[in-house]
């Protein structure tokens, strides 16, 4: 017969708790200071992936650093004519007389890009409205004359060129300089534009590790990737950034545009080239 042992001998029993094992795991981790609640970690990631632009802003910004960059644009242009040497574009974009730009032809099919130089520039038509840019007609001389550039060009012409008498049509056409054509022209028929990598000039309102804001005459929509070069005393930073938010501001009667930038991708020496900037002036 088996031996009890007396009441008095037997082990407290313990009084129950609302608590279940998961919550208690949590609140005995929470008391040890080498761990951090997963709760608590999980509500701060939530909220960094909430708010963006305090990720943007984890590293201290020099005001006003006096420097500014470059960035380069795609704008789209009118074909006026194009010959083996070089086009006749209309464009809305500040292009600069003696500067070399890359200009794209395409089709659907092919796609022929050229460096070109700017030989001179026109006033294309009267002033244009308040907030519109004044249209130029351009000419464009062609920089590379390789045996193979002159045939993809002269073959992308051939599948497009306009009949004889098209080229009469237009005013545009006739409206270029006898002495500027060195060069048969030709009106391509279905064809009509084209793009040119334009470059632009910002100015850089603050700057840090993590992005900066900066001001220039051209628009930026926010999602936006664009690739970037920052001109500092010890040379240039390249880097691709993300557009975070925009707005324009009005300043000495003009319209510019300012723009939060993210940056996303930057090579390891150029971060070291921008951080010693940095320390340098914010020290």
């Amino acid at each position: 017969m088996a031996v009890r042992d007396p009441p008095h001998r037997l082990a407290p029993r313990p009084r129950e708790s609302a608590e279940t094992p998961e919550v208690r795991r949590s609140r005995d981790d929470s008391e040890s200071p080498d761990l951090v609640s997963s709760e608590v970690e999980l509500e701060e990631v939530s909220a960094a992936r909430a708010q963006p632009s305090h990720r943007a802003r984890r590293h201290v910004r020099l005001e006003r650093p006096g420097i500014g960059g470059r960035l380069p644009l795609v704008t789209a242009a009118r074909l006026v004519d194009i010959s083996l040497t070089g086009a006749g574009v209309v464009t809305e974009a500040p292009l600069s007389s003696s500067r070399s730009y890359c200009i794209v032809l395409e089709d659907g099919e092919s796609r022929v890009e050229r460096t070109g130089r700017v030989v001179w520039k026109d006033a294309a038509g009267p002033a244009p409205e308040e907030g519109r840019r004044r249209p130029y007609r351009v000419g464009v001389a062609f920089e590379d004359g390789s045996i193979e550039a002159v045939s993809e060009l002269l073959e992308f012409i051939q599948r497009h060129q306009a009949a004889e008498g098209d080229a009469e049509s237009s005013d545009d056409s006739v409206s270029w300089s006898a002495t500027r054509r060195h060069a048969t022209r030709y009106r391509l028929s279905d064809v009509s534009s084209l793009r040119i990598q334009v470059e632009h000039s910002y100015q850089i309102h603050n700057l840090s590790l993590s992005g900066m804001l900066i001001e220039s005459g051209v628009p930026l929509r926010p999602g936006m990737r664009v690739a970037l070069t920052l001109d500092l005393p010890d040379g240039e930073v390249r880097t691709v950034g993300r557009v975070v938010n925009a707005r324009n501001v009005a300043v000495n009667g003009r319209t510019l545009h300012r723009a939060g930038i993210e940056f996303v991708e930057m090579s390891g020496s150029e971060r070291a080239m921008l951080d010693s900037f940095l320390a340098r002036h914010l020290n």
